[in-house]
Formats: structure tokens, sequence, C-alpha cells
């Protein structure tokens, strides 16, 4: 595993569908300087991503060897999202009432998506690619309390605060209380026909309840079993009960038995056993 940082690259699709674009920001020419707002934001949330797993989880990009990290701003003409495209981060401006770059876990979400890809590659259907979507969401608000250096009760554990101009308090998603955005937290109401998005309020609500649990910062101890888990004992296939299993040994693993049961008890609280 190379030490090497990742080269950092920001470009601009200035409206277009063409990527990645013009480079406005390059991490490697510091000489190399923009005055588009929306490049030295991503820059920012990238910058804080980057760090956050290099420190809690000495992971070096998204692939653990220092992989350079691209992203393109200004996608499209009001195209109101942000992707993961196999290769890079994809940014819209948003429309009138979204800014895509304003939310540094919306953006965090989308780069673990590149990790994911790198790591157990689940399934983008079913239980696993739900979990793609509930890991996207954990990482990314916990990246936020990091910046924040939040506690689990300081916590709001909202994601996407700062995507909606005119309410910046708004978020897409809670792992608190998925059911405040239309999202399950427990197997009773998983819902074969929803799409991934919905069903992964039910893993959401797990993290949640286990973090609040072991308190602290949840990125360590909680975000080290869920990242253990996904590193070293997903797979493509996995379910929510095959993750379930993932999560108890990285416990057992990492800290002891007694972690171990809190685990489970989390996700029996979901109806996961």
């Amino acid at each position: 595993m190379t030490s090497s940082q990742p080269v950092l690259r920001i470009y601009s699709a200035g409206n277009s569908e063409t990527l990645p674009g013009t480079v406005v920001l390059d991490s490697s020419k510091p000489d190399l300087t923009s005055t588009d707002a929306a490049a030295n934001r991503v820059r920012g949330h990238l910058a804080t991503i980057i760090d956050f797993f290099q420190t809690a989880y000495q992971r070096n990009s998204t692939d653990g060897r220092g992989a350079d990290v691209t992203a393109t701003v200004h996608y499209g003409r009001d195209y109101a999202n942000v992707f993961w495209n196999g290769t890079q981060l994809v940014i819209g401006d948003g429309d009138q009432a979204t800014d895509f770059t304003g939310s540094l876990s919306a953006i965090a979400h989308e780069y673990v998506e590149g990790l994911i890809q790198d790591t157990a590659a689940f399934e983008h259907a079913g239980q696993s690619g739900a979990l793609i979507e509930s890991l996207g969401a954990v990482f990314g608000v916990l990246v936020e309390q990091y910046q924040l250096k939040q506690s689990t009760d300081q916590a709001d554990w909202l994601e996407g605060k700062g995507l909606f101009r005119n309410n910046p308090a708004a978020a897409i998603r809670s792992l608190k209380t998925p059911a405040d955005y239309n999202q399950p937290d427990h197997m009773d109401d998983y819902d074969d026909h929803a799409d991934v998005r919905t069903n992964s309020g039910i893993p959401n609500h797990a993290f949640y309840l286990l973090a609040t649990d072991l308190g602290g910062n949840a990125w360590e101890k909680a975000g080290g079993i869920w990242y253990k888990a996904l590193t070293n004992y997903a797979t493509q296939s996995t379910d929510f009960s095959g993750f379930a299993k993932a999560t108890i040994a990285a416990a057992t693993d990492l800290f002891d038995q007694d972690t171990a049961a809190r685990v489970k008890a989390a996700w029996s609280t979901v109806g996961v056993s």
C-alpha cells in the first residue's frame, strides 16, 4: 500500500455532458488556482473526505493505494444530482432549489461508491444495492461528524444538509428516523418492489442504533466495524443478513464479545437476524 498522497483534480464540464471536461484545479500543480466557487467547494469537500479515510481507517484514496481522485463540476444544465460513474465523481449545478456542491455528506456518499467498487463490489440491486446506498449514507454522515468533531449525541444523523438552497437545515435522509424520509427502519416494512435507496433505511438505522449505543465518536468504534466488514468480509452478493454477520465478525476482531453482542442487538432491533 503506497503512502503517497492521491492527486486531486477538479474539472469543469461547462454545462455540457462531456467528461471529464477542462481541468481547473490540480493538487499536483499548486500554482493552478480558480475563481470557480463550485470547483473550490468540491476540492475542499474531497480533501476532507480523503483525510477522513486516511486518518480514521488508514485508507489511501478509493482504492487504498493512492489512486488519483477526479471530479467534474458544472455537469449538464440544471442537473440536480451527483454520482460516481465508475471512474470519477460527477456533480451538476443543481436547479433553483438544490446545490449539490453544498453538501459534504452527499459528495462523500458518492466517493464511497467508488470505494465499494474497489472492495466488495456489491451488485446494484436488491439488498446488495441497498447496502451500497446505506454505506454511502453512513460514511457520508461520519465524514460530516468528523469535520464538525461531533460525538454521537451531538450529531443530527442527516445526510444531504446544505443541498437545498433556501433551507440549509433540510436533508435527503435520516439514519435516526428513516421514516421521516419515507424509508423503512425495520424488515417488517421491507419492500421488494421499492428502489435500493428506500430499503437502505433499514441498515442505516441499525448503524445509528449501534453508534449511539457505543457512544463517543461514531467513526471510531461503530464506523471501524462497518469499514472492516465492508473491506474484509463482504462480497458482491452480500445481503442484509450477510452484512450483519460481517459486522459481528468485524466487532469480534477489533474489540470483544460484548461489542459483537451489541452489534447483533442493533441488527435484531431492525429485524435482521
